[in-house]
């Protein structure tokens, strides 16, 4: 598959009638390595990403499936993932209200390498270049003084690698002691 730029992706994306600003960083990112195919023809957006069990459902995803999912699964897992656009294939029929625990994420497009998870893992980072890269756990966060990422779980721990902290815009030493 071929590599393309940012500006290219953007603009297939357009021309298939797709808002391109507001396409999924993780699905852009695997688009510009050449992951996914992007050629301007709607039959692109028919791709199959993923098919598989998880959790006792069965999904069949593709790529118009995953174009505007949220690259943040956040802290929902627990609940149900209600912001994700994957619901499995025995459900997606319901016509009756269903459980949110039936929709799941796909993360790790960017990678080459997609895999279902509950929200907990889906983390795509939209800070680093390009369009990002996941970076797994929703509790990891990235550096803006250094851009390296970390874990810093819910009560904001600072960066393992230069103390700075995901909030902080403006350092100094003072600041971390």
């Amino acid at each position: 598959m071929n590599r393309c730029q940012p500006g290219d992706v953007n603009a297939r994306l357009d021309i298939l009638g797709v808002d391109s600003n507001q396409v999924s960083g993780c699905v852009k990112a695997a688009m510009a390595k050449g992951l996914i195919s992007l050629t301007g023809r709607k039959s692109d957006l028919d791709q199959l990403i993923i098919e598989g069990e998880y959790d006792d459902h069965k999904y069949e995803v593709y790529l118009k499936n995953l174009l505007y999912q949220p690259d943040y699964g956040g802290n929902e897992y627990e609940e149900g993932t209600r912001d994700s656009p994957v619901i499995c294939t025995c459900c997606q029929d319901d016509t009756e209200e269903y459980d949110y625990k039936h929709h799941c994420y796909v993360t790790r497009i960017c990678q080459g390498n997609p895999t279902f998870d509950s929200g907990k893992f889906h983390n795509h980072c939209k800070d680093c270049s390009g369009f990002g890269q996941c970076i797994g756990d929703c509790r990891n966060a990235h550096c803006p003084k250094c851009g390296c990422h970390w874990f810093t779980g819910f009560s904001g721990m600072r960066c393992t690698n230069c103390g700075g902290d995901s909030d902080d815009t403006d350092y100094s030493d003072d600041d971390f002691w």
